[in-house]
């Protein structure tokens, strides 16, 4: 193999370059969560904080397993599974944070619920918890799509400067 790369000139090593630059751009494109993929988290966070404000137990076990359904359909189209657990520190905080807003959410939404019998109550903090959801999931995508464009404009500043 190490005589294969001696051999190879500067032609080639600078095809083999833009290869290796194509398929990681063309890797990330692929890496972008579709649409729908937001759009059903969102609902199914957004129902799974309102059977949880009005106290259907049964329900949140019915939406935990549509969520799991969601994931693995994500699973089954890309080829792989998203993370699912975040790694960066700033991550991991705001899923704390979503997680105690939620739970805020939940807990607003039973106290308007039982003492001032607001019965719908439920359905608008989970509209609210599912909206949330929803523009973080497009604030991902364009997180993504950042990465690509910088990833392009990367190469091709190096191929203005060859």
């Amino acid at each position: 193999m190490t005589e294969e790369l001696d051999r190879m000139g500067p032609d080639e090593a600078q095809k083999a370059l833009d290869a290796i630059k194509e398929a990681e751009r063309a890797g990330l494109s692929r890496a972008i969560p579709p649409r729908w993929f937001g759009f059903t988290i969102a609902l199914i966070t957004g129902a799974l904080v309102a059977a949880a404000a009005a106290g259907t137990t049964e329900l949140i076990a019915v939406f935990l397993a549509a969520l799991v359904g969601a994931m693995e359909a994500l699973r089954r189209k890309m080829g792989a599974l998203q993370k699912s657990i975040p790694t960066k520190a700033t991550s991991i905080l705001a899923l704390i944070g979503l997680v105690a807003f939620a739970l805020a959410i939940i807990a607003g939404a039973r106290v308007l619920m039982e003492l001032y019998d607001i019965t719908w109550a439920p359905l608008a903090g989970g509209a609210i918890m599912a909206t949330i959801v929803y523009i973080l999931s497009l604030l991902e995508r364009r997180e993504y799509i950042t990465q690509i464009d910088a990833a392009q404009d990367q190469d091709q500043n190096q191929d203005q400067g060859q």
